[in-house]
Parts: C-alpha cells; sequence; structure tokens
C-alpha cells in the first residue's frame, strides 16, 4: 500500500514542479537575453575603452604650451593634475548611456563635442566667456587639427 501512495507523492511534486518551471520559464527566458545583452555591452565597453574613436597623443607638450601660449588663462595656471583632468575630458570614456533596463550595465563612450564643450565650461567656468570662434581655434589646438561641429 505504501508503493501506490508514494507514486502519487512523486506525481504531484513533480507536477508542482513542472508548473513553477513553466512559469518560471519567462524569467528564465529574459535572464538570459539579458545576460546575453549584459556581455554584448561589456565586450563593447572594453572594445570602446581600448580603441576609442578619439586617441589620446603620446606627446601633448606642444598643444599645452600653444594652449597656454594662445588661449591663456586658466591653462597658464594648470598643474599636472589639472592638465590630466582636461585631456579626459576630451579624450576620455564616460559611463553616458542608461538602458532603460535596469538590469543592464551602462554604456560608455566619448564626450561630443558639444558634451566636451559643456563639461569644460563646468570645470573651467572663464571658458564661459569665449566666443564660437574662440572654441573652433581651442578645439584646433587640443585636438590638433581643424575639427567639424557636431
Amino acid at each position: 500500500m505504501d508503493s501506490p501512495y508514494r507514486l502519487k507523492k512523486w506525481f504531484v511534486l513533480l507536477a508542482v514542479f513542472a508548473s513553477l518551471l513553466f512559469i518560471a520559464s519567462k524569467n528564465l527566458q529574459q535572464d538570459g537575453k539579458d545576460l546575453l545583452e549584459t556581455v554584448n555591452i561589456y565586450l563593447a565597453n572594453i572594445g570602446t575603452a581600448l580603441y576609442p574613436e578619439r586617441r589620446i597623443p603620446i606627446f601633448l607638450s606642444d598643444r599645452e604650451e600653444s594652449l597656454r601660449g594662445i588661449i591663456g588663462e586658466p591653462f597658464i595656471s594648470f598643474q599636472q593634475e589639472d592638465w590630466k583632468n582636461f585631456w579626459n575630458i576630451l579624450y576620455g570614456v564616460f559611463p553616458l548611456e542608461h538602458p532603460e533596463n535596469t538590469r543592464l550595465p551602462t554604456k560608455v563612450r566619448q564626450l561630443t563635442f558639444a558634451e566636451i564643450e559643456l563639461r569644460l565650461k563646468e570645470e573651467y567656468p572663464i571658458l564661459n566667456d569665449f566666443y564660437q570662434e574662440q572654441w573652433q581655434q581651442f578645439l584646433q589646438i587640443a585636438f590638433g587639427k581643424k575639427l567639424e561641429r557636431e
């Protein structure tokens, strides 16, 4: 008599387990998609960090001297840490693209020229007085070439 009762017990447990698995399958599918998307974002972020669109030049001292001489302040009074922060704004990679799915990591990218201008004006308020032509000259010196505005 113990055997049929045991069989029913296992059948009920199996049915409960199958029901839970069926209910959870939607969540598991979404988890799988999120995991794949997370891996893709991490790989893209690593690629962006290793091979950014704008690469920082090896030698910046000529550009720093030009910025001091032609633009003046705030560059005249820059210390090494200020230059490091400045070049990071121009060439760094930042976590800026937040996906709608909060389970996914933030995508990284470099700042656009408009974002660079805003960030530099926040960091160095004296730059708020620049005219558009001065910004163009500044960008040419900082990036070492004539740039098209975004």
